[in-house]
């Protein structure tokens, strides 16, 4: 059998099966890592030092855990939703944005206050390039839509107005 032959056995994929698949090997990722995540926490928790800083920090602490639940259900919520809803995109990444930087800026307030304050101007700036882009997007949307509004409303008017009276 030549080397140009089909092979007929294994059935090609419909794109929308390898679509679905490889969302759900992205979701898999996220899931492994926020696990991972979890567990490492529990675990820095049972320890005599990680036990010391949660009691000293808990508000701090709790802070930062709860952002990084929130990034990770973010990360699901755009992997999922992203073939469906393409305009949510540019605002789940600022969700993203947002929530990774108040993730790092409580962890790094725990490592060194100095840190923390160094960094935060910069995830500040980060976050204004996305918010200006998400800005943008949505100033492109709504033009769009008022257009394509007014494109309908002048093509229903013109098939009013080209009727025959009877």
């Amino acid at each position: 059998m030549s080397s140009n032959s089909m092979d007929f056995t294994s059935p090609v994929p419909a794109p929308s099966r390898e679509k679905e698949g490889n969302i759900f090997k992205e979701l898999h990722g996220i899931f492994n890592k926020f696990f991972k995540w979890l567990l490492a926490i529990i675990a820095f928790k049972s320890t005599d030092m990680g036990a010391a800083l949660f009691n000293t920090h808990p508000k701090l602490i709790n802070a930062s855990v709860l952002a990084i639940v929130l990034y990770f259900l973010a990360w699901i919520f755009g992997t999922t939703l992203q073939s469906h809803i393409r305009s949510f995109l540019p605002i789940l990444t600022c969700i993203i944005v947002l929530l990774a930087s108040a993730a790092s800026i409580s962890a790094l307030l725990i490592i060194s206050p100095l840190i923390a304050l160094l960094s935060s101007p910069l995830w500040v700036a980060v976050f204004a390039v996305i918010g200006n882009c998400c800005y943008q997007q949505l100033c492109e949307m709504i033009c769009f839509a008022i257009f394509e509004t007014i494109k309908n409303m002048i093509v229903s008017y013109k098939a009013k107005s080209t009727k025959l009276p009877i």
